[in-house]
């Protein structure tokens, strides 16, 4: 899919080869990635980046995922940016839709499972709904 202005999205993942394949598929697609290991620096990102996407691993080291959802959402500089949760450890009968994200995709996932998710997460955030 072409776009002439690349939609930026933002990998948070502590496995660097997740944060790799992940970021290869989404340039594959037309997106402009960014990436980082490290879940601290997620808002900071989000501030400087604008992405229209946060790709978000469930289990990094030191964080936990309802506490840091609930501190990007309470941020009035962060609250706005779609957030998608991905993981091997954590799935549908863990509660991830009672959180304040637009999907859940497990691991591994297929590549037309992650541009459906991301189209329709950037899709619900343009039309100002972020569920369907």
């Amino acid at each position: 899919m072409a776009r002439e202005i690349p939609v930026k999205v933002l990998i948070a993942d502590d496995e660097t080869g997740v944060l790799d394949s992940t970021g290869a598929l989404l340039r594959e697609m037309g997106y402009s990635v960014v990436t980082t290991a490290d879940h601290r620096k997620v808002p900071l990102l989000i501030r400087t980046e604008s992405p229209s996407l946060l790709l978000l691993d469930v289990v990094m080291p030191g964080m936990e995922i309802r506490a840091f959802v609930k501190l990007l959402r309470d941020d009035p500089s962060t609250r706005a940016v779609p957030i998608i949760l991905f993981s091997a450890g954590f799935g549908i009968d863990d509660g991830w839709w009672r959180l304040e994200v637009e999907d859940f995709l497990p691991k591994p996932f297929r590549p037309s499972d992650l541009a459906e998710a991301v189209e329709r997460a950037i899709g619900a955030s343009t039309r100002g709904s972020s569920k369907p």
